[in-house]
């Protein structure tokens, strides 16, 4: 099997930007891709934060392209293909321009990267004690990139393409779904007021809350209140049937039980890919934090409190102690579950969290959110959309499991029998 090198088929291949901080982020500029964008092969925008462009044309060497490619220089080897028109990278990320000639395509190597043997080379070329970075001019030279017929190859970017299509889809449907609720609210052009002084009496605060810290008294906070109570709506101990945190888990690295840790919760969905597991037995002990699905999982502390996600798998997970789970009559679980990930719930999760070095929010504070509970006929049809995004995000990462299978199969079996795999797994 023939074999190639970064050495041979790239222009650019080198660590990004240093010295770039938050300091110098802006809302408009060129997108800065940080290793906490690196998902799944593909860059994940959402979180994206901008550089002004005196510093990107400051730094034009690292300048990247839709298809151009993105390494994690840390311990974490990751290969990522550049899904966006144009970018700057941080320095603890690789940027990768391959040669208009090269030998090979860059979506398939990122392919071939991110399966056991690209992965295995990458990681035995970090080194350091503490913080493990990846040597670049070993992974220049010494990276083995087999070479397969071009046919092959442009068959692993048609898949690339159509799960990066999918995943897009999937993200516009959910800002969509976003738009939706909110319209139905009346809410889409709302402004919150953000005066900070809010006058209150000591009946109205303290004696009725037991709240003395300011912040939870925000203008914008009565304002939302009274937006939502427009409309017919429950607090959540209303509706409530199981509302509590889950456990410390007994980590297990091959047991059968999934566990949903805070980290799992992301903005659009669950990392269903990335749980840790337990035993059977340990779920079995633990009957409060035990997952089924419908079950609505909400991250409980720190920087991302208040994400909330709906758990759409049938087999059960158990809960860590910094997720809690929610489980509701009468209201569409997965419906609720949007609504408490949007502004009217981050917003009152945000009102009610406590701490300072550490912020938190208590099932009896999550009991007290407020939700605007819409007809039957609309909680169904942005259930149904939030669904489909779902179906979606699952379908863009069996495409790329499946393109990564059949590099692996290519490589230990032949390229035929890749095929043939890719004809059969790949919705040709």
């Amino acid at each position: 099997m023939a074999y190639t090198t970064f050495a041979d088929e790239c222009l650019v291949i080198r660590k990004g930007i240093f010295n770039v901080d938050s300091d110098c982020y802006c809302k408009k500029g060129v997108p800065f891709v940080r290793i906490s964008n690196l998902d799944s092969m593909i860059i994940d925008t959402k979180d994206m934060v901008y550089i002004p462009s005196g510093i990107h044309k400051d730094n034009l060497k690292t300048e990247l392209k839709r298809g151009d490619i993105v390494l994690s220089k840390t311990a974490v080897a990751a290969a990522s293909i550049v899904n966006i028109d144009c970018c700057n990278v941080s320095q603890d990320i690789v940027a990768i321009k391959f040669k208009a000639n090269s030998k090979v395509l860059s979506h398939y190597v990122v392919v071939f990267l991110n399966t056991v043997y690209g992965n295995e080379q990458l990681q035995r070329r970090f080194t350091g004690n503490v913080q493990m970075h990846l040597n670049l001019e070993e992974c220049k030279n010494e990276v083995m990139i087999p070479v397969f017929p071009i046919q092959f190859q442009l068959k692993i970017k048609t898949l690339f393409e159509k799960a990066i299509l999918l995943r897009s889809q999937s993200q516009m449907l959910y800002s969509e779904t976003q738009k939706l609720l909110l319209e139905n609210l009346n809410l889409t052009d709302w402004q919150h007021n953000n005066n900070q002084v809010n006058v209150k009496s000591l009946k109205e605060s303290f004696l009725s809350s037991g709240r003395l810290d300011a912040e939870y008294y925000q203008v914008r906070f009565d304002e939302l209140e009274a937006k939502i109570k427009w409309f017919h709506y429950k607090t959540i101990a209303e509706i409530q049937q199981f509302n509590a945190r889950g456990v410390q888990p007994n980590y297990v690295e091959k047991g059968h039980v999934p566990v949903v840790n805070s980290k799992h919760i992301l903005e659009e969905g669950l990392d269903y890919d990335n749980f840790e597991r337990t035993t059977e037995v340990f779920l079995s002990s633990q009957n409060r934090a035990q997952i089924g699905y419908g079950d609505i999982l909400i991250y409980t502390t720190g920087a991302n409190i208040g994400r909330t996600q709906a758990y759409l798998k049938h087999d059960y997970a158990l809960a860590s102690n910094h997720v809690n789970i929610l489980r509701v009559k009468g209201v569409n679980p997965v419906y609720l579950a949007f609504v408490l990930n949007s502004p009217i719930g981050r917003m009152q999760t945000e009102k009610l969290c406590s701490g300072s070095a550490q912020v938190e929010i208590y099932p009896n504070d999550i009991e007290k959110i407020i939700v605007p509970i819409l007809d039957e006929t609309k909680q169904e049809t942005i259930a149904a959309k939030v669904q489909d995004c779902f179906a979606l995000k699952m379908e863009s990462k069996r495409l790329l499991n499946v393109a990564k299978t059949a590099v692996e199969i290519a490589i230990c079996e032949g390229e035929e029998k890749a095929l043939k795999y890719l004809k059969e797994n790949g919705n040709e």
